[in-house]
């Protein structure tokens, strides 16, 4: 197996150009990735900054975000068009490039290359190259049973008992879902991503897990629906690879999901597969069939072309729209919201662990734009979630603070 998801550490990357001319300031591109090793993969969404510095000082900072980028890719000869990142026209010949180190990934040693490959920092000469390689850290993939998952259901709907997940962050998981998978190929799957054409509830969700075991389809349905809250909640990303033959998460999901929705003549064993997956077992050789790669998820390929990503039911819960600049920040941001109609507005804060930080607007705001500060100047470096509640209205989001 050999995926996962994210921690925040810090590395720093010198490098440095070599190629001046006396007495004039010259500008550079620098490009590059953060990918797995070895297959290269690139990992999507991992922010990077480029430093300039003089006499050990940082004089100048810009930011970039990991991202799907065919051109980029093809013209330096990448094999995966995902990862790449780029900073046009840098005015200096000393540059500092920093990733910050996604959550459960750490810096791959290879023992057969040669120093400075991958090392922290490192001093590249003859090229503006800058590639990242990663692996997963093992403790990090801690996929849940669907035992977990009822049990999170459970406490959400009765009150009663102790859950590690609060009954919003679980809510948000099932929009989660509905958003990312409800259009997705071989979707949507009732009970699993939907509900009558709307995101699960806890309620909905508990209907699922206490389906009679006498068929094989609820038995499906409810290893997926735990998978796709494992994939929600970041326990397995959806390229980990999964299986002895490296299929990943993401065929794996398509083929259960296929299976249930048209009844197919190996629908127990795609039950297994997800059980698998759910109690951190390698599938077999030979179970994932070939076949499921570039299954539509939540508006992007696996190829990255962009399609629709909402259908036609979920353009009632849309209405909510919210983002943050700048992201990564230092040491506020700003978070932007468009509220469809005048109503009672929240605007919460969560650390990565899901600990409440702070409340930025509990009270009455118009219908339209509006701006929320968060800063963070008291806080140390890591990945904080924004929550935003507007009647029914639900939207989410990660900022990334470097100090």
């Amino acid at each position: 197996m050999v995926n996962k998801q994210i921690t925040f550490c810090t590395m720093l990357l010198v490098v440095l150009a070599c190629l001046t001319i006396p007495g004039q300031t010259q500008t550079w591109d620098y490009w590059g990735q953060v990918a797995l090793y070895p297959d290269s993969t690139g990992i999507n969404d991992v922010a990077v900054m480029l430093h300039l510095f003089e006499n050990h000082t940082i004089t100048a900072t810009y930011y970039d975000t990991t991202h799907t980028d065919s051109a980029l890719a093809e013209l330096h000869g990448y094999s995966s068009p995902d990862g790449m990142f780029s900073f046009e026209e840098i005015p200096r010949d000393d540059v500092m490039v920093e990733i910050v180190l996604p959550e459960c990934y750490e810096l791959a040693v290879d023992t057969t290359q040669p120093p400075p490959w991958n090392l922290n920092p490192r001093i590249v000469c003859t090229t503006f190259q800058v590639d990242f390689f990663l692996t997963p850290e093992d403790p990090c993939y801690q996929p849940r049973t669907i035992g977990f998952w009822k049990h999170q259901a459970t406490v959400a709907v009765t009150g009663r008992g102790h859950a590690q997940i609060d009954p919003d962050t679980l809510q948000d998981l099932f929009d989660e879902i509905f958003a990312q998978f409800d259009t997705a190929q071989y979707f949507p799957i009732e009970g699993v991503s939907s509900v009558n054409g709307a995101p699960l509830t806890a309620a909905d969700a508990l209907v699922t897990f206490r389906l009679p075991n006498n068929e094989m389809i609820n038995k499906a349905k409810k290893q997926l629906l735990a998978l796709l809250l494992n994939v929600e909640m970041n326990y397995v990303w959806l390229d980990y690879v999964c299986s002895e033959d490296s299929q990943t998460v993401e065929e794996a999901i398509a083929f259960v999901a296929d299976m249930i929705t048209n009844n197919g003549n190996e629908l127990a064993t795609a039950k297994d597969v997800a059980d698998y997956i759910n109690n951190e077992w390698e599938v077999p050789a030979g179970w994932i069939p070939d076949g499921y790669e570039g299954v539509n998820y939540g508006g992007e390929t696996s190829g990255g072309e962009a399609q629709p990503m909402m259908p036609a039911a979920a353009i009632p819960r849309a209405g909510l729209l919210a983002h943050a600049y700048p992201n990564p920040f230092n040491p506020s941001t700003e978070i932007s919201l468009q509220v469809p109609n005048a109503g009672w507005i929240s605007v919460d804060i969560y650390d990565i662990s899901g600990r409440q930080v702070t409340t930025l607007v509990n009270g009455w705001r118009d219908a339209g734009s509006h701006v929320v500060t968060f800063d963070g100047s008291s806080l140390t470096s890591g990945v904080f979630l924004y929550r935003i509640q507007a009647g029914d209205l639900r939207a989410t989001g990660k900022m990334l603070l470097i100090k």
